[in-house]
């Protein structure tokens, strides 16, 4: 069983597209993860049928219990987030959950022992049946909600338990944009990270600081290219660099206005254009290739 990892320096580059036509080509048995938890548009893309749908904690809250509290006031001069606040009229302090770190200190000062901590609800996770016949998991952060890594961590690994379960030969994760703690959650243990890169300045710049990080966690490294045609002096300098880090380049998907039309009509990049189809595939072929 391989991991793949479809990801972006950027967002906008064409990441959700390129992991929605690859999953034209698995097998049903094959897996499928959306591990961009904060905005998850591959259900969107594919169309899925819920399963299963679970509640995700992670982090804490504090809860005061008011038999125990004394109203000594220890508690909200500690407090360096303004998340412990005195109700004047009631003559009691309460926990502002939107300020509240859950850094767990008013609970070691308390000296009634009247603080404790409850896990937060942060997000739900979901397995699902795509219109492919592939099934998907992928999650959904709360708006405003942390722990979006830890919510990756457990998305990826429900995708893993259901690919051994099904005896999947591939799992196709859609990574989140950027270079933070949901990217590297979603990077951690892959066998292969496949960088969707835009030929603008923005887009080489943010490619470079994603290569950097999954050389440094010696992640198998590839590109594919889209938009391609956009800037011929940018192509050329993005093609160098990426001969220079030894990164194989699967493919590159010429920029058309076929990939909004096929996005505003829901249907596949593969399935709207025959050209995309053939190139989708290689790339596909030389992907399974890499590994």
């Amino acid at each position: 069983m391989k991991e793949i990892l479809i990801v972006s320096g950027k967002g906008g580059a064409g990441k959700t597209t390129i992991a929605s036509s690859l999953a034209l080509f698995l097998e049903e048995n094959d897996v499928l993860v959306d591990a961009d938890v904060d905005a998850s548009d591959l259900p969107i893309l594919l169309g899925t049928k819920t399963l299963e749908e679970s509640i995700f904690l992670a982090g804490v809250i504090p809860v005061i219990n008011y038999d125990k509290c004394s109203n000594c006031g220890l508690c909200e001069s500690y407090c360096k987030f303004n998340a412990i606040i005195k109700d004047n009229k009631n003559n009691k302090y309460f926990i502002d959950e939107i300020n509240c770190e859950g850094c767990a200190l008013c609970s070691y000062i308390c000296p009634e022992n009247a603080v404790t901590l409850i896990k937060r609800e942060t997000g739900k996770k979901f397995i699902s049946q795509t219109n492919l016949n592939v099934k998907m998991c992928h999650g959904e952060l709360n708006i405003g909600a942390e722990n979006s890594g830890k919510l990756v961590a457990s998305v990826k690994q429900d995708g893993r338990v259901l690919a051994k379960k099904q005896k999947a030969s591939i799992i196709i994760i859609d990574g989140p944009p950027g270079i933070g703690c949901p990217v590297i959650a979603a990077m951690s243990g892959v066998d292969l990270a496949v960088i969707v890169i835009e030929p603008t300045l923005s887009g080489i710049h943010d490619a470079k600081r994603i290569i950097k990080l999954a050389k440094q966690f010696n992640i198998n490294t590839s590109a594919v290219i889209n938009k391609y045609g956009l800037n011929k002096e940018n192509e050329v300098a993005l093609l160098d660099h990426l001969l220079k880090e030894d990164i194989k380049v699967l493919g590159c998907l010429n920029y058309s206005e076929d990939i909004i039309k096929a996005q505003i009509e829901m249907v596949l990049l593969p399935e709207y254009n025959h050209y995309f189809y053939n190139t989708v595939k290689n790339i596909y072929s030389n992907m399974v290739n890499n590994l």
